[in-house]
C-alpha cells in the first residue's frame, strides 16, 4: 500500500528534502510516497503540473540506511527532471 514518505520513513523524507532543497526544489513541488516491500521499499516521486510525472525506484533497507550512492543519484536525477518541468511550466505561464 502506498503511503506518504513523511509518515512511513520520516528520516528518509528529511534526507530527500535536504537533497532536493540543494537544487532549489521545494517540498510543495513534489509528492513523495513509498510502498514497503520485503527487504526494502519502492520510492515514488511525483512532480510537474498536477504532479502528473512519476519516477520510482526500489531501494533495499541497507541502501537506505547507508544513504547509498544509487539513492543519491536517483534523488538528484528526479530533482533535475523536476527543475526542467518547473522551468517549462513557468515559460508556459509567461507566454503571451
Amino acid at each position: 500500500m502506498e503511503r506518504p514518505i513523511q509518515i512511513a520513513k520520516p528520516e528518509l523524507y528529511d534526507f530527500l528534502k535536504k537533497e532536493l532543497d540543494k537544487l532549489h526544489i521545494h517540498s510543495y513541488d513534489y509528492r513523495a510516497n513509498v510502498i514497503e516491500q520485503d527487504g526494502g521499499l519502492e520510492m515514488i516521486l511525483r512532480f510537474g503540473e498536477g504532479h502528473n510525472q512519476t519516477e520510482s525506484h526500489f531501494f533495499t533497507n541497507e541502501m537506505i540506511e547507508k544513504r547509498d550512492e544509487e539513492l543519491l543519484e536517483f534523488i538528484q536525477t528526479v530533482g533535475k527532471s523536476c527543475e526542467k518541468s518547473l522551468i517549462a511550466e513557468y515559460f508556459k505561464m509567461m507566454k503571451p
